[in-house]
C-alpha cells in the first residue's frame, strides 16, 4: 500500500491526517491540480514511538504557472517588481500634538498642536517662532524625550532606538560640562562614550578643537573657559561621532562674531556632506545665513513653512553695493539704472560692519 492509499500525503511531512477515518480531505498533485484524498484511519501510536525523532523530510516546491496568476477577466500578468520606496528623510513628525495639565489651575494647556515637518539629507531646517510658541517642546519630541499627545515621530523611518540614537548628534541650550577637566578631556570622554578606541578619541577630539578655534585652550580647564568657548565645546561634542543627523539648540547662544562664523561654516559643511541638520535659534541673523528650510510656529501651530525663499518671499528690492567711485560716476550709474526703467531708492555712504572688521582683524580663533 502506498502512502497515499494510506491517507498519507506525499507532499507533506509524513504524517497521517487527523480525523475519524472518514470523508476526504484536499490535496495537491505532482501535476498541480488540487484533488481529493480519502481519509483512512491510522490508530494512535504509543507515545515513546511518537517522541521518537522523525526522519527529515525534503521539502519541495510546486512550479509557478502564469496563467494561473492573472487576475479574472485579464490578460495582463501583474507586476513581480516590488515598488521602489521614496527616500526616507532623517527625521519626520507626523501631526504631533502635545498637551499638559497646569499644576495649579489644572487647565489643559495645548504646547504644540499638530505639527508636521521633515528634514533630509542635506537640509538645513530651522526651528523658529517667539518664546511659548512650542519650539522646546516639539524639539524634545522630535529627539524622543517627551512622548508626543498624538502623532508619531519618525527617525530614518522608524521610532527612535539605539542604532538612531548613534547616529544623532545633539547640543542642548544647556550643557552641563565638568569644568575639572580640560577642553581636551572633555571631548575625549564623549569620544570614549560613543564607542571609539582610546587612540581614535584623541584624534577626534584634537581635530575637533582645532576646527573650532580652540587648539590653544585645549589643555586649559573648562572652567576657564568662557560661555562662548564652552559653547563651541558642546557643539563639537556633538559631531564627534559625524552623524547622520544633527540637532543644534540654540548653537549661536554666547558666541562672539568669530564663534558665529565657526559655526555657521561648520553646519553648512555638514549639510553639503548629506547631514540632517535641525536647528533652533534667536539669532535670526545667524539662522538665515545657514537655514535651507523654515518651520515657523505659533501657539502651538505651524504659521509658515518651506524653503527659506518660499517663506520669506521673493526679492522685491535688489541692493547693489558699490566700493571706490567718485560723486560723478556715483551720478552717471544712478542715471543708467534710472534710464532703464529703475529707481535708486537710497544713496548713502556705509561704514564697514562690525562682523567684517572682526573677520578682517582677527582671522580664526579667538575666545
Amino acid at each position: 500500500m502506498t502512502g497515499t492509499e494510506a491517507g498519507l500525503s506525499p507532499w507533506r511531512d509524513g504524517r497521517a491526517s487527523d480525523g475519524d477515518g472518514g470523508g476526504s480531505v484536499p490535496d495537491v498533485s505532482p501535476d498541480g491540480n488540487l484533488v481529493q484524498v480519502p481519509r483512512v484511519h491510522q490508530a494512535r501510536a504509543p507515545l515513546a514511538v511518537r517522541k521518537a525523532k522523525r526522519p527529515r523530510v525534503q521539502s519541495r516546491s510546486i512550479p509557478f504557472n502564469p496563467a494561473q496568476s492573472r487576475a479574472p477577466g485579464s490578460s495582463t500578468l501583474p507586476s513581480l517588481v516590488p515598488t521602489m520606496c521614496p527616500p526616507m528623510s532623517a527625521l519626520e513628525l507626523l501631526r504631533v500634538s502635545r498637551t499638559f495639565t497646569a499644576p495649579i489651575t489644572r487647565r489643559r494647556v495645548v504646547a504644540v498642536d499638530g505639527l508636521s515637518c521633515a528634514v533630509d539629507g542635506g537640509e538645513v531646517l530651522g526651528l523658529v517662532g517667539p518664546n511659548g510658541s512650542g519650539k522646546t517642546t516639539a524639539l524634545r519630541c522630535a529627539l524622543g524625550l517627551l512622548r508626543p499627545t498624538s502623532g508619531d515621530v519618525r527617525v530614518f523611518g522608524a521610532p527612535w532606538s539605539s542604532a538612531s540614537r548613534a547616529s544623532t548628534g545633539f547640543a542642548p541650550e544647556r550643557f552641563a560640562l565638568d569644568g575639572r577637566r580640560t577642553g581636551r578631556e572633555a571631548l575625549e570622554l564623549f569620544a570614549r562614550l560613543a564607542g571609539f578606541s582610546r587612540s581614535e578619541a584623541g584624534a577626534r577630539a584634537g581635530r575637533a578643537l582645532e576646527r573650532f578655534g580652540l587648539g590653544d585652550a585645549a589643555d586649559r580647564k573648562l572652567v576657564e573657559y568662557s560661555k562662548g568657548m564652552n559653547r563651541r565645546v558642546a557643539i563639537a561634542a556633538a559631531l564627534l561621532k559625524d552623524p547622520r543627523l544633527l540637532v543644534l539648540d540654540e548653537p549661536f547662544d554666547g558666541l562672539d562674531p568669530l564663534g558665529n562664523l565657526l559655526v555657521r561654516d561648520e553646519i553648512l559643511a555638514r549639510a553639503r556632506e548629506g547631514v540632517a541638520v535641525l536647528v533652533t535659534s534667536h539669532a535670526m541673523h545667524d539662522l538665515e545665513a545657514v537655514a535651507s528650510h523654515l518651520v515657523i510656529l505659533e501657539r502651538g501651530r505651524e504659521l509658515a513653512a518651506g524653503t527659506i525663499d518660499s517663506v520669506l518671499g521673493a526679492a522685491a528690492v535688489t541692493r547693489l553695493v558699490v566700493s571706490g567711485g567718485d560723486a560723478t560716476s556715483l551720478a552717471r550709474w544712478r542715471a543708467a539704472i534710472e534710464s532703464d526703467g529703475g529707481r535708486v531708492l537710497a544713496q548713502r555712504p556705509e561704514r564697514e560692519s562690525l562682523e567684517d572688521f572682526f573677520r578682517r582683524r582677527f582671522g580664526s580663533g579667538g575666545s
